[in-house]
């Protein structure tokens, strides 16, 4: 599956990958990672730890005031977006804006593609700064076709 049919898939579908706590941002992350890299993510008590666990077959790419991840990468904030965290998959943008594939941001919303301006301020939730980004590295688990 590509990130294209992953979005038209889900969009506006609430996914609750496991089973737990209702649609949260990592319910999308896992769901995403299984279906379109073909590679879980690893648990984490909030979406700000992925970051910090092993994550085999993925590349870990440091966010700088330059550097804008690639359609489907898998973007992450820190606690300035809130105790966990956030975690949602990058669609397109540049260091002014981005749009991404969210869910539960704002709370409780289900999934659908999300602007967020990270670099402008820090005053509200939906313009908190992003902190990093990973990539699924090719052929790390391709997905299997049934």
């Amino acid at each position: 599956m590509t990130y294209s049919e992953f979005v038209k898939k889900y969009n506006g579908l609430g996914i609750d990958f496991d089973g737990y706590y209702g649609f949260q941002c990592m319910d999308l992350a896992h769901q995403y990672a299984v279906e379109v890299i073909g590679k879980d993510i690893p648990s984490a008590p909030g979406a700000k730890d992925v970051w910090s666990k092993t994550v085999t077959g993925y590349e870990k790419i440091p966010n700088t005031p330059t550097g804008v991840p690639q359609q489907g990468d898998i973007v992450i904030w820190g606690s300035d977006a809130g105790p966990y965290g956030h975690i949602a998959v990058f669609d397109h943008g540049d260091v002014n804006g981005f749009v991404s594939f969210d869910q539960n941001w704002p709370v409780n919303s289900l999934s659908h593609l999300q602007n967020h301006r990270p670099y402008l301020s820090t005053s509200s939730p939906q313009n908190r700064p992003l902190e990093t980004h990973i990539r699924g590295l090719q052929g790390s688990n391709p997905p299997q076709m049934s």
